[in-house]
């Protein structure tokens, strides 16, 4: 008999188990648009990177600082960026992925991969005398991500400065250099009961 009830316990709880997190108060994930994403005050986000990138890549396209030989667009090399902000781990790839496949589609310049497995087949194949010389890059990129902080009261403030620096390999010269600032702020709750 008392096995007989744990049974009915315990099929009791198996629809509430299964039904997970979902039914206790919670919603069920969705998909949303970067504009919807969580914005947290002392972090970089998705939309941070976003508008850094279309931003800064507009800007360096507009100003005709890249000059792309007769034969090609011009080849970019991403460079050395600086961290300046308290998050260590920074994907910083995120933003120069993000500018590199704008100039890519713009046709202007060309990122050079930093795949090791590409860059090795290309090294054996020009040292067997097929396929052409790797190019060497005509443009660097290279930058800082800086983080600001500010408090008044119960409000935090961030500012976070994405400043990039474009320069020619031919002459070692910054071509072009600029920033994207954001900030941001939120207020923390107050103790109470």
């Amino acid at each position: 008999m008392k096995s007989f009830a744990a049974l009915l316990v315990l099929c009791g709880l198996v629809p509430v188990l299964v039904s997970g997190c979902s039914s206790v108060g919670g919603s069920a994930p969705r998909v949303v648009d970067n504009s919807e994403s969580v914005t947290r005050v002392g972090r970089v986000d998705i939309q941070d990177w976003d508008a850094a990138a279309s931003e800064i890549s507009q800007l360096v396209l507009e100003c005709g600082a890249i000059k792309s030989p007769p034969d090609r667009p011009a080849i970019l090399m991403v460079s050395k960026f600086r961290n300046d902000t308290q998050d260590f781990n920074l994907p910083i790839g995120v933003l120069t992925d993000k500018i590199t496949d704008k100039f890519n589609a713009s046709g202007k310049a060309q990122g050079m991969t930093d795949d090791p497995a590409a860059r090795e087949i290309m090294k054996k194949n020009n040292l067997l005398g097929k396929g052409p010389k790797p190019p060497d890059p005509d443009y660097t990129l290279t930058g800082s991500v800086t983080q600001i902080r500010a408090k008044e009261g119960r409000t935090n403030q961030s500012t976070f400065i994405f400043h990039l620096k474009l320069n020619d390999t031919h002459t070692g010269t910054s071509v072009w250099q600029g920033e994207k600032q954001i900030t941001k702020q939120g207020t923390r709750a107050g103790v109470g009961l």
